[in-house]
């Protein structure tokens, strides 16, 4: 009697993770396709087939460094989508990815270190999306060997990393670009086209499920930034790709309430308003694994108008008595737009640096607060650059 329980207790635990996983595939393919939930997957289990059929020879002149989930199933995948094959060379610390990904897209070099990578000769492009702590000096070495670089977030992870990245990019911004990509999303574009005219105040409010991290998960190495740096700063940058369709307020105070102060970086409540009267939220949790991945809403008001984005599938937008609802098939949370930017040279939309710079700024100093378990800050833009300053390796 035990024994035939436990078989029916196995096969009934067999049965509901298929279920599961039956639906988590049928609810990705409804979110973001056929075709790429056939990469994410490929990539998760490590399936060594090619992603795309390749009709027309490309010059490979394309170099990826960190062939984890987001260099393969989003990096790779738009590249190959909608370029073909310009992948030239992959590295990453684990050979295994990168050998995976050459399989799957098609690069024609796997190399042993990043040295390695920048010396193959008929490079011209090179995506970062390896571990943050090293983007900011993949970079630099880039930058000087006159490539043009994407580099996903964040730029940096600490003042003096963004000091010494500021110092290699002077004279060469439109080599650089970054991978915030939700402001290049078909909401965000909405949003732009119908914020009103005028410098009156923002309410923006951001709710973020993230995912549930195990404590040995490398973006919580004290070295990567902690969550701040590795997710939040997508927020922290969104709020100020915002409020700079109007103008960014220099005096700010800031308000961080933590669920647990040993773990500040998660499941905590951040308020800021300005000298304008503007007014941000945000609150970002990962209580549970959420099933979909990352969920994530956003309310914007300005005078008139009120915005409300429900995790990049829908999106509602009130303008006086005017409604409007869009939908986004698949969900669109701006990779194709951000991915394509340093190929696109006639890009409709080309995002100003200095927006990255800002929220660059607000990030780290919400990172050391974090760090250092500080509740309140009172801070002006002005006196962030004057901390970087001091961080000049010069």
């Amino acid at each position: 009697m035990y024994q035939s329980n436990s078989f029916v207790r196995k096969w009934l635990g067999i049965s509901i993770r298929r279920n599961q996983l039956f639906t988590k595939v049928m609810r990705s393919i409804k979110m973001w396709g056929t075709h790429r939930t056939l990469a994410k997957i490929s990539n998760r289990l490590a399936l060594r087939f090619p992603i795309f059929i390749y009709f027309r020879s490309k010059e490979k002149d394309l170099l990826l460094s960190g062939c984890g989930q987001f260099g393969a199933a989003s990096i790779s995948y738009f590249v190959g989508k909608f370029l073909g094959n310009r992948f030239l060379g992959c590295y990453d610390i684990d050979q295994e990815k990168s050998t995976l990904v050459q399989k799957t897209y098609g690069y024609k070099y796997v190399v042993d270190n990043f040295e390695e990578l920048l010396s193959i000769s008929g490079a011209k492009r090179l995506f970062i999306a390896s571990n943050h702590a090293s983007h900011t000096n993949q970079a630099i070495q880039a930058i000087r060997k006159g490539l043009m670089v994407h580099i996903e977030k964040p730029v940096a992870v600490t003042w003096q990393q963004f000091a010494q990245l500021l110092l290699a990019m002077e004279g060469k911004c439109d080599q650089v670009f970054v991978g915030y990509n939700r402001p290049f999303s078909k909401a965000m574009e909405i949003t732009r086209q119908n914020l009103p005219s005028g410098n009156g105040p923002f309410t923006i409010e951001h709710f973020i499920v993230g995912h549930l991290l195990p404590s040995d998960h490398w973006y919580l190495d004290p070295g990567e930034g902690t969550r701040i740096c590795g997710n939040v700063g997508h927020w922290i940058d969104l709020t100020i790709h915002v409020l700079s369709q109007r103008s960014v307020p220099d005096e700010w105070k800031l308000v961080i309430n933590y669920s647990d102060q040993d773990r500040g970086d998660d499941n905590f409540a951040l308020s800021m308003t300005s000298s304008r009267g503007d007014l941000v939220n945000m609150t970002f949790t990962s209580r549970a694994e959420p099933f979909d991945g990352i969920n994530e809403t956003t309310n914007i008001q300005q005078g008139q108008v009120l915005l409300k984005i429900d995790d990049y599938i829908s999106m509602k937008l009130w303008q006086n008595e005017t409604y409007k609802c869009y939908k986004f098939q698949p969900k669109d949370v701006g990779h194709k737009n951000s991915i394509m930017q340093m190929y696109d040279e006639s890009a409709k939309y080309k995002r100003p640096w200095k927006e990255v710079y800002l929220s660059t700024l607000l990030m780290l100093h919400i990172t050391d607060m974090v760090c250092e378990k500080i509740t309140h800050s009172k801070f002006t833009f002005s006196g962030l650059e004057a901390r970087l300053a001091e961080s000049n390796p010069i």
